[in-house]
């Protein structure tokens, strides 16, 4: 017992995490505020309001209508309320998302660099980078859930590291505000901040808590979550409870049918499902698209799928999760094929890099500049099929760098947290993504141009470090 003891406190040492005072800096606040204002208005101005789709559109209806199902989470209609509100449309969201988007990177870059021209390279790397990669850049543009969740949680972790830094509870409590809106606003989000939220519980607000205050973190963030996902069962301000679904997975689960059948040879529909006759492997093999389950599904040419239902859908979860046993290797097989489209592995064009602006509808939303957003969009879909500028290669040296951080950076317990939670929501999205849609690694792709920004500003960082230092 004694040595488990033992054991447990030097694990809860913060030097074994790369925590310390003093690598934990003042960030240039000014430096940081004019990046997260300059970066806001390069991005905002040719694309003002907004670009938005069917999706954009619908919790833009909800923010007036009000929640009508629990399928999407519906912090996102409650942020554009908020926005319709004070500024009467979604430019107010707009901004802010783009704001704490440039904020929170250069925070966290601000934090873990010590001299300022490391933390400008950083920053300058940071922001390039949106442009370096224009898959970045076509969702910064968009009302999507993909850019506030990535701005929310970058935010929590700035929030956390000046709470540790000033052993501060009310900037900890910051924290917990942007994890519950990033949770809110998409669930399955906290695959990508997971791991980093052990660390807030083994150290919460100071680099020396005691074993109570880890145990108020670990309450504290469970109630965050669970408060985050009980936003999807009752609505606000009525706190009406919403009507349950049945399988909101269906839809994917029928593409995965569709695609585990051509690759293990026969159809693995159930006939309960289908109005009519199973579909043949020709006709799968016609109608089958890994770019996005509606071109699949909505094919004219395949199966007529019975409405929904609790017995449908439960017979068609049934289906998928024995193909997932019994027929794995195609199933992954399936989903390669669809995660190759989403990060650009495939030849000719990137799927959906951006959108193209503001669909019609009813609420008098436009562009308030269509030309420069037009041509915005269309150099986004033209540049993102350059070789080197695809999400893979982003990806990939994200990755490097963020191992490359982690054994010979100062603060390998953030990096640690942040390349398990890049592989989990990068896995987390391989098998659940309804689409190839470049948006969907977004999230991930951010976190590696983090660490290649922070790579960058810690070379920097080691050399005037060597040159002031005395002979």
């Amino acid at each position: 017992m004694t040595q488990i003891m033992s054991r447990l406190r030097v694990w809860g040492a913060p030097a074994i995490w790369g925590l310390s005072s003093d690598r934990l800096h003042t960030p240039p606040w000014h430096l940081c505020l004019l990046f997260a204002a300059g970066f806001s208005v390069l991005v905002c101005y040719p694309a003002w309001p907004g670009l938005m789709s069917f999706d954009s559109l619908f919790a833009y209806k909800e923010s007036i209508t009000g929640i009508e199902t629990q399928i999407w989470p519906p912090m996102h209609a409650y942020l554009l309320f908020v926005s319709r509100t004070l500024t009467g449309g979604p430019g107010g969201l707009f901004v802010l998302q783009t704001f704490l988007l440039a904020l929170g990177g250069a925070g966290i870059i601000g934090t873990l660099t010590g001299s300022r021209p490391a933390v400008a390279l950083g920053l300058v790397f940071f922001g390039a980078a949106f442009w370096g990669f224009p898959t970045l850049l076509g969702t910064t543009i968009a009302i999507w859930k993909d850019v506030p969740v990535v701005s929310f949680a970058l935010m929590a972790m700035f929030c956390w590291l000046t709470a540790l830094r000033r052993g501060s509870v009310w900037i900890y409590a910051g924290a917990l505000f942007f994890i519950f809106l990033a949770t809110a606003t998409r669930w399955n989000a906290v695959t990508l901040y997971g791991p980093w939220l052990g660390l807030v519980i083994l150290f919460p607000w100071n680099l020396t808590p005691r074993l109570g205050q880890r145990g108020i973190s670990l309450v504290c963030i469970l109630a965050t979550l669970g408060l985050a996902t009980a936003t999807g069962a009752w609505r606000l301000p009525d706190f009406k409870k919403l009507p349950p679904i049945a399988n909101a997975m269906a839809p994917n689960q029928r593409w995965d049918m569709i695609g585990t059948s051509l690759c293990a040879g026969k159809v693995l529909i159930p006939a309960q499902v289908i109005d009519g006759p199973l579909p043949t492997l020709g006709q799968l093999r016609t109608i089958y698209s890994p770019k996005h389950l509606n071109e699949t599904l909505l094919d004219e040419r395949g199966p007529v799928w019975l409405q929904s239902t609790l017995m449908t859908d439960k017979m068609t979860q049934d289906a998928w999760l024995d193909l997932m046993r019994n027929h794995t290797g195609c199933f992954l097989s399936h989903r390669l094929f669809v995660e190759q489209e989403q990060y650009g592995l495939v030849k000719g064009h990137v799927f959906y890099a951006a959108h193209g602006g503001i669909d019609a509808n009813p609420y008098g939303l436009k562009n308030a500049r269509p030309g420069l957003a037009l041509k915005l969009t269309a150099w986004i879909n033209r540049a993102s099929d350059q070789g080197l500028r695809r999400a893979w290669v982003l990806s990939l040296a994200g990755l490097m760098a963020g191992l490359w951080l982690l054994a010979k950076g100062p603060h390998r317990g953030l990096v640690l947290a942040l390349v398990l939670g890049e592989i989990a929501s990068a896995l987390a999205l391989a098998l659940l993504a309804p689409a190839a849609d470049a948006r969907y690694a977004f999230p991930t792709n951010v976190i590696s141009a983090l660490f290649l920004a922070l790579a960058l500003a810690q070379v920097l960082d080691s050399h005037l470090r060597r040159r002031q230092a005395p002979v």
